[in-house]
């Protein structure tokens, strides 16, 4: 094979990069908690999440919001700058650590999913065949969507509650099955989360053997599928969007779908695509006050935990970026939706009776064709271009592969995976092998870091900076061989998916806004930057416990 210009830069540098043996990880952190435990906590405590919600879009949107975002930040304490550790910025790492208070490297969950050697194949992170779907119908359990935390290594929030607080109860609601399950911990009170093959909201038998009747009642008197017919999605205010944004159509917008209005009708699987409308978000909160009643969370002195994931916000981030008048449709309902959520809590549990923390599981990459049109570099490259550059530069440099799969197993995102004959090359081959391919990925001028696993890994709290955010975000065992990372306003997607990603030590990826109303926390507003590992520990001193031993981040104060 004839090297191409990438691969002949890649053999000449190759020499560039070395490696160092793995150490263990501890968590990181800044000393305990702080506060003492409120004496009489609130008899409900509240986590919502808006997934994808960067500081830097809603620092710009905030004074856009009327509804239940903007009610929490005038009774609440207001963190500006709140970011992850560490570069594995995706939903899932970021719900398990703000649910546990711990990184990656510790929790176990590296990504949404990732290669499992084993199995030769990429799996979810929360999917688990152990652990079938409940049928609302009543019918047998479903394998398709099987789910439960058994990856997540350790015990969150909800875990130390029902332990210290006999009687608690710990529920976790969202549209995505990881939004659901991985801020409650291991073995939660219940996860619900929405289920497309069915139009319904349940959970697998991890958490029931049969559905909560609370959840049956709901799949029987208010049914998705009778509406979704014929819905579309309308924006709000145009004028406004107009005012703000520009045009609704932008480039790089899906140009099937890039302007208002959004038919249901036009996908595909409109069950599925619900999710990402405001008629997504509007289920979610019925669903979260169905779970209030049904679980009679809130109603005694012993205090419960609830947490509510908005995934929607996501879906259409991904889809249109934070720039598009979408996306600022669905932040604005959001917030109308937030506000239901509040005023449902008020009537239930009581105003003064109920904690609530606001946050986000990670940022997100500005849109490239914005960043170019502002006159700066940005980019995009795909998985499979990386994957291709990597096994020619391999090929060029050892030969033909032994293993029918090529030299690489996978591309990841952010890993690399060699496949088992590149795994087993002596040691000199093989750091020649990651010194060839780091060269390759680092010469598409796309990535900004590309280092081996093994370099990054242990021995976390010795290390600093950016350094030590890659070694909170990976797991000897789990992790690729090679860890990468985009350069700033540059994004790596899969094909044919997502105008704009995340997942990178970038701070648009890493900053996100926190909002905490609750007793001990007096309105106003904090720039001095905090970490998001803090969310835990505040909501463990929201529910008057001792938080488990992976929260070692202080309280937020």
């Amino acid at each position: 094979m004839k090297p191409t210009g990438m691969v002949r830069v890649a053999l000449a540098l190759v020499l560039t990069l070395g490696a160092c043996g793995p150490r263990p990880p501890r968590n990181p952190g800044a000393g305990g908690p702080t506060r003492r435990v409120p004496e009489a906590p609130p008899p409900l405590v509240v986590l919502v999440v808006i997934d994808q919600l960067p500081a830097w879009a809603f620092e710009a949107r905030r004074p856009l919001l009327q509804g239940g975002i903007a009610r929490l930040l005038a009774r609440g304490r207001y963190y500006a700058d709140a970011e992850y550790p560490y570069s594995s910025t995706y939903t899932a790492p970021g719900h398990a650590a703000l649910g546990t208070g711990a990184p990656p490297a510790v929790t176990g969950i590296i990504g949404n999913e990732w290669w499992r050697r084993e199995q030769g194949a990429s799996v979810e992170s929360v999917t688990d065949p152990a652990s079938p779907l409940l049928d609302v119908a009543g019918g047998a359990p479903r394998d398709k969507g099987a789910a439960s935390p058994r990856a997540l290594r350790v015990g969150g929030v909800g875990d130390a509650l029902l332990a210290q607080r006999p009687g608690a109860r710990v529920v976790g609601v969202s549209l995505k099955d990881r939004g659901a399950i991985l801020p409650v911990g291991q073995h939660p009170t219940l996860a619900v989360w929405y289920d497309p093959a069915q139009a319904a909201f349940t959970t697998s038998t991890w958490y029931a053997r049969a559905l909560p009747p609370w959840l049956a009642t709901l799949a029987r008197e208010h049914p998705v599928a009778p509406r979704l017919e014929g819905y579309v999605w309308q924006a709000r205010d145009p004028a406004l969007y107009q005012r703000v944004l520009g045009d609704d159509a932008q480039p790089g917008e899906p140009p099937a779908a890039a302007s208002f209005p959004h038919p249901l009708s036009a996908s595909a699987n409109p069950a599925k695509a619900v999710r990402a409308t405001p008629l997504g978000n509007a289920l979610l909160v019925e669903a979260a006050l169905a779970a209030v009643a049904g679980e009679g969370l809130g109603r005694d002195a012993v205090p419960d935990l609830l947490t509510v994931s908005f995934s929607g916000h996501d879906l259409v981030g991904h889809a249109y970026g934070q720039e598009s008048w979408e996306t600022l449709d669905m932040l604005l309902d959001t917030d109308a939706r937030i506000a239901e959520l509040l005023d449902g809590l008020d009537a239930a549990v009581g105003k003064q009776r109920y904690a609530v923390v606001l946050s986000s599981d990670h940022g997100v990459t500005r849109m490239v064709e914005r960043t170019l049109a502002a006159g700066r570099p940005a980019g995009r490259i795909t998985t499979d271009a990386l994957e291709q550059a990597c096994e020619q530069v391999a090929t060029t440099l050892l030969g033909p592969s032994p293993d029918p799969a090529g030299w690489i197993a996978a591309t990841r995102d952010p890993y690399v995976y060699l496949a088992a004959a590149a795994s087993k090359l002596e040691r000199v081959k093989h750091q020649t092998l990651l010194r060839a391919l780091s060269a390759t990925l680092l010469a598409t001028g796309t990535l900004g870091h590309v280092r081996p696993v093994a370099s990054v890994a242990g021995g976390c709290d010795r290390r600093s900076g950016d350094e030590q955010r890659m070694c909170w975000s990976v797991d000897p065992e789990q992790s690729g061989d090679l860890l990468y990372g985009a350069r700033p306003d540059f994004v790596v997607q899969d094909p044919d998916l997502d105008v704009t990603v995340h997942g990178t030590l970038n701070p648009d990826d890493r900053t996100v806004p926190v909002i905490v109303r609750g007793p001990g926390f007096s309105p106003g507003r904090t720039d001095t930057r905090v970490s998001t590992l803090s969310v835990a520990a505040t909501l463990a001193h929201l529910l008057g416990i001792t938080p488990g031993p992976a929260v070692t981040a202080p309280t937020l104060r």
